[in-house]
């Protein structure tokens, strides 16, 4: 898991061909960073406006009293994983555009290995 605005293009995509190279290995990439990934699960889309990591975290913290809270965002994971899957206009290719993250599909792949009645368990609701 990785975001855009920390490493330089080429070593993402080298990463990324590293990975496809090997058995089980996947990258989950934001852009520009894991804030990205944190609005999905409360927005079906993030404004044109927030294109920096600062404004990203800047909304988080607006938009979500105390921003980020891991038990009340992994309760919304299934809501982001919807979300952040329908922006995904390119699915096929593992780096994002802007405003997109790939961490649903990490996301997605946690969700089935746990299963659901654990998951439930910790309040998390497939509705």
């Amino acid at each position: 898991m990785l975001d855009v605005d920390k490493w330089p293009k080429k070593d993402i995509y080298s990463l990324i061909q590293s990975c496809a190279d090997a058995a089980n290995w996947n990258t989950a990439i934001s852009n520009p960073c894991f804030e990205v990934w944190l609005h999905y699960h409360f927005c079906k889309e993030i404004s044109e406006d927030l294109n920096t990591p600062a404004k990203l975290k800047k909304n988080l913290h607006t938009a979500v009293k105390g921003g980020y809270n891991r038990d009340a965002f992994c309760k919304m994971m299934v809501t982001a994983i919807k979300y952040a899957t329908h922006a995904d206009s390119d699915k096929g290719h593992s780096y994002p555009q802007i405003r997109i993250t790939k961490v649903y599909q990490l996301a997605n792949q946690l969700l089935t290995f746990l299963g659901k009645s654990c998951l439930q368990k910790h309040g998390i609701s497939f509705t």
